[in-house]
């Protein structure tokens, strides 16, 4: 038993009566049938249930009847109102399109990351490259300095 489904689709006390109906042992009808024999409401000939209430008992049991009649098609409404909620087909078609709504936000930002990594890449190929230029002019002046330095006497070798 769907007990979310009842408690979307019905009052709380519908849904207990409706969990209640459901759950009735299929065996309590043939122990009235016992009873009634018992008691001698009815009497049983062959497979023929004869009648011997009297007018006052018929009136009693006719009510009773009507109730539960009145319960029968009060779960047959439910099961029906049951069977035909689509709730459940509705919110998995509402997942579907938020999970490819997510899926086509998510290809847009990794398009996004994909074109800023590149980017980037060539940026940090760009700085690697003012970097070895730079390096070697650092190392061309020191080569320049040490040269001055040596010919000026000024150098000392070991």
């Amino acid at each position: 038993m769907d007990y979310k489904k009842l408690g979307r689709l019905f009052s709380k006390y519908e849904a207990e009566k409706i969990d209640t109906l459901i759950n009735v042992d299929i065996n309590l009808i043939s122990e009235y049938d016992k009873i009634f024999v018992k008691y001698g409401f009815i009497k049983v000939d062959g497979q023929k249930f004869l009648n011997k209430m009297s007018d006052r008992e018929n009136k009693v049991f006719n009510i009773t009847k009507s109730i539960a009649l009145d319960e029968i098609n009060f779960l047959v409404r439910s099961i029906s109102k049951i069977l035909r909620d689509d709730f459940d087909l509705k919110e998995i078609d509402l997942l579907k399109e938020q999970i490819q709504t997510n899926q086509l936000e998510n290809d847009k930002i990794s398009k996004a990351h994909k074109k800023l990594n590149g980017e980037l890449r060539a940026e940090v190929d760009e700085v690697k490259a003012d970097n070895q230029k730079l390096s070697k002019q650092i190392e061309d002046l020191l080569q320049k300095k040490v040269n001055g330095l040596r010919k000026g006497g000024m150098w000392y070798n070991a």
